[in-house]
């Protein structure tokens, strides 16, 4: 994969970017018999020249979705200080 096509990718999944913090993820859900049992939310940090990265799965019998694993990541990296 070319550097050109990296960057490309790094910006569509990009959820914040400001001088101090790039932060990047993709969420998906998995759907049994109409209901929503597994989402998961993985993806990486970059801060002060350090790579974080994360995955995130959570399962329920109903409303477990990637919006809310990505809800729960983002509780946690705040919690390490690694998000503001």
């Amino acid at each position: 994969m070319s550097p050109q096509n990296v960057e490309i990718v790094k910006k569509n999944i990009t959820l914040l970017a400001n001088d101090n913090v790039r932060f990047m993820g993709k969420t998906g859900s998995g759907l049994q018999d109409d209901k929503w049992i597994l989402g998961w939310f993985v993806g990486c940090v970059e801060k002060q020249g350090h790579r974080y990265f994360f995955a995130t799965n959570i399962q329920a019998p109903d409303g477990a979705i990637g919006g809310k694993a990505r809800e729960i990541t983002k509780s946690i990296l705040k919690d390490l200080q690694v998000l503001q």
